[in-house]
């Protein structure tokens, strides 16, 4: 055993002292980035679905969000442990609230519902075909859908979404035919962008193309269902650049466009009694509070999810954000989810779905 004496003690406590005087600046510095971070979070949380400014942020993929938290906090740990032990909670509450919320931002799923696939299950395929005419190879793409072998697909950028013309809507219209010979078995509706295939019969169908979206009523184990094929708006036009002052004013128009829009689909769904499926594109990421307005009353599919983080939309390679969702009403157990690697024809990855009818909705 080793003995020091007080006045080596004295001299380790100076050392320790003189420790942490000067690392002291580099704590107050982090501890300021914690308090920054945690309060920017927070207002993006609050503010993001009724402040159009805040739409400029939801370009950073949501698990950015994340990353940067957690980072701050391994500093934040480090730092109490290792240099200063005097280190203000205030920095460790600030990033634990900011881990928090930005876990809430991502597509992280920690928990899952994990429902068992049974036989009677079906098939949902939903796909951002981004024009498929554009594809080389348009027997590979047919060729690829029906390997999804799904009872309903909802299909959306059938055609642009601009500057239709004649010329276009003949081309179109050869394609949709072609389409039709390609899947028999299926019955086809098709208005402007959106396309819904099933070999299930169709009881009713309702074109709201001013409301981006299309809604077909099926019927399934004796029951009927609503499938909203979704399309909403990209909240920022990116060719806008350098001119920032024009971007700033479309972003600020798209926002009251899309806010009106979704405004309008909640509506319809909330008035809607049926049992329900809603899937598409809906340009809009979780961090945006958009998505929560929907998920309020609404299941994610993406909870029976087999990876950690789910994404479905790509650019220069980076898959980072999830735009493109299936949703259901308390009447829907979804039991699997998988996200299809399309992007040898679009930029979006396609979601492969296992839904039913819940028990209770059948014998009601």
């Amino acid at each position: 055993m080793i003995f020091l004496s007080k006045k080596e003690l004295i001299e380790n406590e100076e050392e320790r002292s003189q420790i942490r005087f000067s690392s002291r600046p580099i704590g107050m510095i982090i501890k300021s980035i914690c308090i920054f971070w945690f309060l920017f979070l927070s207002i993006y949380f609050i503010f993001s679905d009724s402040t159009w400014i805040f739409s400029i942020f939801s370009i950073v993929p949501p698990i950015s969000f994340l990353i940067t938290s957690l980072i701050l906090f391994a500093l934040v740990v480090f730092i109490t442990f290792s240099i200063d032990k005097t280190f203000k909670n205030s920095a460790l509450l600030s990033v634990l609230g900011a881990i928090l919320i930005s876990t809430f931002f991502s597509d992280v799923f920690i928990l899952r519902t994990n429902n068992e696939i049974q036989d009677e299950d079906y098939i949902l395929f939903n796909f951002n075909t981004e024009f498929w005419e554009d594809s080389e190879d348009i027997e590979n793409f047919y060729q690829f859908l029906k390997q999804q072998n799904a009872d309903i697909y909802q299909l959306q950028e059938y055609i642009p979404a601009e500057n239709e013309n004649d010329h276009t809507k003949v081309s179109l219209d050869l394609t949709l035919d072609y389409l039709k010979e390609k899947f028999p078995n299926y019955e086809v509706i098709q208005f402007g962008e959106f396309v819904t295939m099933t070999r299930l019969p169709i009881f009713s169908y309702e074109e709201q193309l001013d409301k981006k979206f299309l809604r077909t009523d099926i019927r399934i184990d004796d029951e009927i269902v609503s499938f909203y094929n979704v399309h909403m708006p990209v909240h920022v036009n990116t060719d806008l650049r350098p001119d920032y002052v024009s971007l700033l004013k479309d972003m600020k128009e798209r926002y009251s466009s899309r806010h009106e829009l979704f405004y309008q689909l909640i509506n319809e769904l909330k008035t809607n009694n049926r049992p329900k499926i809603i899937s598409g594109d809906f340009n809009t990421t979780k961090s945006m509070r958009k998505m929560g307005s929907l998920m309020s009353f609404l299941n994610d599919a993406a909870l029976e999810a087999e990876k950690f983080l789910v994404t479905s939309w790509e650019i220069k390679g980076l898959r980072a954000w999830r735009i493109d969702y299936v949703l259901g009403d308390q009447s829907i157990t979804f039991s699997d989810y998988k996200t299809i690697d399309s992007t040898e024809y679009s930029d979006h990855w396609a979601q492969r779905v296992l839904f039913r009818l819940t028990k209770q909705t059948q014998k009601e």
